[in-house]
């Protein structure tokens, strides 16, 4: 019989369908609607959140706040441009004295909305600044009271595809304002008091259970402590989420978090960094996440200084490891210091006082972050300088960690004065700052075995820019069974050989790569399409020999629609065992690497575990 058993057809293009997968801290599912031709009115994407270019022009933009106080504050704009950073090339408005600022494209109109967390004055407001074609305008404003918000972060943290605004307030809560079809409100808002927090909010999903983990530095200025607000199925009732401290250190303000993978052991860790203006606060702490959990024990303190403007995370020597630069400083002290190098040495306790390098013009460090803004192949530092004293901020171009010493091609410096934490978003993985974003889809499942599946999609993406979204897949047999290496795939391409099938499940992964974070991919429909054995296949007839494969400590053996037993030989002939064939298939796993035989009928079969 030449009949077809039922084959599949799936689409992925609302929020809904995108949601039951898992995806990188820099992605979010969202609502995007830009490159499908047609689509129902649930629109959805896959999409990195953050956003480096407010004039979309093609150039990373810096971002200054003013604690002038009162109505001497404002906000400013560097705009990039193939000659860098000019002291005259920005734009500026009056606003609420210093704090955080992001960007962000909330309304999903492809114009980044500038978000700023408004500390200092009226008795704090977030001020969002819409994006729109003709710039920034201080009468196009939407502003959300916080009580005196230091710190601002936009993230899904309810994961319902708007984009919510974290702020850290002053007065000891910390706010979310909830996104929604009808924009942001006092009306949809949730609080939690902590104590006190400020400079900076970090979110990640840190014990990988699927919900996002929000970082926050909290105490007084007699303690110390960091806060990881566990994310739970419950996200808008913030009352219920478990939380976990770090153990006090006495006089220092928690001023600074930064988030990466710094042992390379696939978990993200936590540094926390502090200041205080009376008594020294010279210490900070790298806090190890040990498979999704913290310890008051497991840390490694180190002695920067005092650090008002925290700290950043780049791989300064090109050796696979994630170093920390510090920006130290003390609120309302006239002393100055440099910026601070700490290289991981790449080993237990990775980070060493030793080591230390101080580079750099001295300053009253606010706040700063690393990426390569020219895109020459050496990051630059953005440092802002404030704490009540400074003129101006930096540049400090080509940065390189060569040995036991920094080197950089030049300074540039950018006048504003008394620059207080400004832009603090670190652009790159959470993990390794690398310009990579994932995301993997649910599991297709079909109750019979399919022969082949087609992969296609719409995406944004761009060749010429150094903009690409690369789709991959993989298969298994059945829930027991292990899945198979990811397989990279052309846009529409049919894929039907061993070992991917015949198979019942199906994933796909895409993986978002930039080059210029100015322009960064996206994902908005996924369509999988596969084809069911036939009935000849199935009963037997076809095909006339089994398939062999095998994979890290496993060897496999296919053969649909036929029984029999398969004995497995080692190379010196001993016999480990065998397993009769259950539905098509047999498996052998946990074998150490070597060559094996495999005898099934008259199929013999070599096999290299690796």
């Amino acid at each position: 019989m030449l009949a077809l058993l039922m084959g599949a057809f799936y689409l992925e293009t609302t929020p809904a369908d995108f949601r039951d997968g898992q995806w990188d801290p820099l992605i979010y599912v969202s609502r995007r609607l830009q490159v499908e031709s047609s689509n129902p009115p649930d629109s959805g994407a896959v999409e990195i959140y953050p956003r480096f270019d407010a004039n979309r022009d093609g150039y990373y933009d810096l971002l200054s706040a003013v604690a002038a106080g009162g109505s001497g504050g404002y906000i400013r704009v560097w705009f990039g441009g193939p000659n860098g950073y000019s002291s005259t090339n920005y734009w500026q408005a009056q606003s609420d004295s210093g704090g955080n600022m992001d960007m962000a494209d909330l309304n999903l109109d492809g114009w980044p909305e500038l978000i700023h967390s408004g500390w200092g004055t009226d008795g704090g407001q977030c001020t969002i600044y819409w994006g729109r074609p003709t710039g920034y305008s201080a009468s196009d404003t939407t502003r959300l009271p916080n009580g005196r918000a230091e710190a601002v972060y936009v993230y899904d943290l309810d994961k319902d595809s708007y984009l919510d605004i974290l702020l850290a307030g002053d007065d000891g809560n910390f706010y979310v304002y909830w996104g929604g079809p009808s924009g942001y409100s006092q009306a949809n808002r949730s609080t939690r008091n902590l104590s006190t927090v400020g400079h900076n909010i970090e979110v990640a999903d840190l014990n990988k259970d699927g919900w996002p983990d929000v970082v926050l530095p909290t105490g007084s200025a007699i303690t110390t402590t960091t806060t990881v607000l566990w994310g739970d199925a419950s996200p808008r009732t913030l009352s219920d989420n478990p939380t976990w401290s770090d153990n006090s250190e006495t006089w220092g303000y928690c001023h600074g978090i930064t988030l990466g993978d710094f042992n390379k052991d696939g978990w993200i860790d936590i540094v926390r960094s502090r200041y205080n203006r009376t008594f020294t606060a010279h210490t900070a702490r790298i806090y190890w996440n040990n498979n999704g959990t913290f310890s008051n024990s497991n840390y490694t303190q180190i002695n920067p200084g005092d650090c008002y403007g925290g700290s950043a995370a780049y791989d300064f020597n090109g050796d696979g490891w994630l170093d920390l630069v510090f920006f130290r400083g003390i609120a309302g002290e006239g002393t100055q210091f440099q910026l601070k190098m700490y290289p991981n040495t790449g080993s237990s306790p990775y980070f060493r006082d030793q080591d230390t390098i101080p580079f750099g013009p001295s300053g009253w460090y606010t706040g700063g972050f690393v990426w390569d803004f020219n895109r020459d192949g050496k990051p630059e530092i953005f440092a802002n300088n404030g704490c009540g004293f400074g003129l101006q901020s930096y540049v400090l171009w080509g940065v390189r960690l060569v040995g036991s010493s920094v080197v950089y091609d030049s300074i540039q410096s950018l006048p504003v004065i008394d620059d207080h934490h400004g832009g603090f978003r670190e652009c790159g993985n959470v993990y390794n700052r690398s310009s990579y974003a994932w995301y993997e889809s649910g599991v297709f499942s079909h109750p019979n075995l399919q022969r082949e599946a087609t992969l296609s999609w719409i995406s944004w993406d761009s060749v010429e820019v150094g903009a690409e979204v690369r789709m991959y897949i993989r298969t298994r047999w059945d829930p027991s069974s292990p899945w198979s290496a990811w397989r990279q795939v052309n846009n529409g391409e049919v894929v039907n050989e061993a070992p991917y099938f015949p198979a019942r499940d199906i994933q796909y992964r895409a993986e978002f790569v930039w080059q210029n974070p100015a322009y960064m991919p996206w994902l908005e429909r996924v369509k999988l399409e596969t084809q069911a054995l036939s009935v000849e296949e199935a009963s037997g007839d076809v095909p006339a020999k089994p398939s062999f494969g095998s994979g890290k400590g496993l060897i496999w053996v296919s053969w649909p629609g036929h029984d029999g037993r398969v004995s497995l030989y080692s190379a010196d002939g001993r016999r480990i065992g065998s397993r009769e064939l259950a539905g098509g298939r047999a498996e052998f796993r946990g074998l150490t690497p070597g060559v094996y035989y495999l005898i099934l009928g008259e199929a013999r079969e070599k096999a290299i575990v690796r």
